[in-house]
């Protein structure tokens, strides 16, 4: 695997001195893969026609003109996975709920794992609040057993089925990802839909699916996937994907998911991980994962803009929104003209914000603030900051309306 990671120049310095030892190696002996080197490795592999294979290319976050940019094989590792995890048969119907926008992995990954377990796959994409009700009646009528989707999309169905007095018999199955809490997921779904069994997946997007849980699991802990070696560094998840397919090798990898070991509820005597969030000034927002350096970055670079913060607002709620507080520069009008050009120019230059924000368009603000909260200190600088209200902006949008 070093020679193989060593042959990319990116990676050459990285491992051209362990190739030299004579001794056998301890893993503990290979330095830390950073995520930003990850990207850099993939943006050479992109560059350099004799590293192209069959892959699969993703975002997990970024700009355009930064992207964070995952390589996986053509099939995801889904054939590995079907081995040990097997909650769809010949007789389901799968409705894929999973976002099918730009570079989003999900919505491919589960139509093909679907596919492979001899299951047939309704490969919708997202839902809008006002079409969920109808949608459903749909899925029913079409003999749906299962639905794929993040677990923020499994609680608006049950929300939805619960204020229409759907009761949704036959939804048997529900396929998520670990992105969000899936905990309270869990237990909505288990007060309003006794009857459906939950299956989870812990994944990165640079090492594809790391873990996976049953019905008999606590949903915030995944058995390890025999390709994938798990280490803690301090509460941080290292991966090691030793698979042969791997478009290449990922040693000692820095997932940014945070943990620990230990053992799973439903009483298997397999390495097992309990997931307990990400690490830095990351927020999850509408089951997609971003950097709020990455919000803060992109609206200082507009000329207008002294500072910015990222305020999650609601968490984990159907209520959940995103506000970027800006101050701005004294001779800048603080209206609700500037605030709306600034928040196209970020949709516009983010890879992944746009397809949550097109789901839901007034779940992210911009608002004009004249100082910004201290409440949460990231790196020296107040990136990001968990409230239950949107700060006050200084203008009024009603009056201005």
């Amino acid at each position: 695997m070093l020679r193989t990671a060593a042959a990319i120049s990116s990676l050459r310095g990285k491992y051209a001195d362990l190739l030299e030892v004579a001794r056998p190696l301890d893993l503990a002996d290979v330095p830390v893969l950073t995520q930003a080197e990850y990207h850099e490795t993939v943006r050479q592999l992109l560059e350099d026609p004799r590293h192209r294979q069959g892959a699969i290319l993703s975002a997990g976050g970024g700009t355009l003109a930064h992207p964070e940019l995952s390589m996986l094989p053509d099939d995801m590792f889904a054939p590995q996975l079907l081995e040990q995890w097997r909650p769809l048969d010949g007789g389901d119907v799968v409705a894929n709920l999973f976002p099918a926008g730009r570079l989003q992995s999900a919505f491919h990954f589960f139509n093909v794992y679907a596919a492979l377990s001899g299951a047939t796959t309704v490969p919708i994409g997202h839902l809008n609040d006002d079409e969920l009700g109808q949608w459903l009646d749909f899925l029913e009528n079409r003999g749906v057993t299962a639905l794929a989707a993040p677990s923020a999309v499994i609680a608006r169905v049950v929300r939805m089925a619960m204020a229409s007095g759907r009761s949704l018999p036959w939804l048997r199955k529900l396929l998520l990802s670990s992105v969000g809490d899936v905990t309270a997921t869990a237990e909505l779904v288990a007060r309003h839909l006794p009857k459906a069994e939950i299956w989870g997946l812990y994944c990165s997007p640079a090492s594809g699916p790391i873990g996976h849980n049953t019905p008999a699991c606590s949903p915030d802990t995944f058995h390890v996937l025999p390709h994938q070696y798990v280490e803690l560094d301090e509460e941080s998840f290292l991966v090691t994907n030793t698979h042969r397919e791997s478009t290449f090798p990922l040693i000692r990898f820095q997932t940014g998911g945070l943990g620990e070991m230990t053992a799973c509820a439903c009483g298997i005597a397999e390495p097992a991980i309990r997931v307990q969030g990400h690490s830095g000034a990351s927020l999850t927002f509408r089951g997609r994962t971003l950097a709020a350096e990455e919000l803060v970055s992109l609206a200082c670079a507009e000329a207008e803009v002294a500072e910015a913060q990222a305020t999650l607002v609601n968490q984990g709620t159907a209520d959940e929104q995103l506000c970027l507080s800006v101050r701005l520069h004294p001779d800048v009008p603080a209206d609700q003209y500037t605030c709306g050009w600034i928040r196209s120019q970020i949709l516009g230059s983010h890879m992944t914000l746009r397809g949550a924000v097109d789901e839901a368009p007034e779940s992210f603000e911009v608002v004009a603030v004249e100082r910004l909260s201290g409440a949460t200190m990231v790196g020296g600088a107040p990136l990001l900051v968990i409230a239950e209200q949107v700060p006050e902006a200084l203008f009024d949008f009603e009056e201005a309306s």
